[in-house]
């Protein structure tokens, strides 16, 4: 990746990163400041299985109250979730259910909660 950057990178620039790559932006701008001017991103990643918990809790409470047989059917079989390991299939289960019951941005690394109160 550091290879890329400084193929298309002859001078300091903007970098910003959503998900994972928020992660590669920070790790960035840690091990080489000389290509960033300034990193800028939203939705910390503090406590990722905590979050992940969270979004999994708020879209199976949500798919309860709503009698979302369709949306139970996906999400109940991977409790516990997340589980010791994250497996991306299963991430991406949560997460397209918490949007399409939360709305846009729920269960994005526990803005669930923040969404469900808008």
């Amino acid at each position: 990746m550091w290879r890329i950057l400084a193929a298309v990178s002859s001078r300091q620039d903007f970098r910003g990163g959503a998900f994972v790559g928020k992660l590669w932006g920070l790790e960035l701008a840690h091990e080489h400041p000389e290509v960033v001017y300034a990193y800028v991103e939203t939705g910390q990643v503090v406590d990722m299985q905590k979050n992940e918990a969270t979004a999994y809790r708020d879209a199976v409470e949500a798919a309860r109250r709503a009698n979302n047989q369709e949306a139970l059917k996906d999400l109940e079989p991977l409790a516990p979730y997340p589980g010791p390991s994250m497996n991306m299939q299963k991430v991406g289960t949560v997460h397209g259910w918490a949007s399409r019951l939360l709305g846009p941005g729920a269960g994005s690394y526990g803005t669930s909660r923040t969404c469900q109160r808008c």
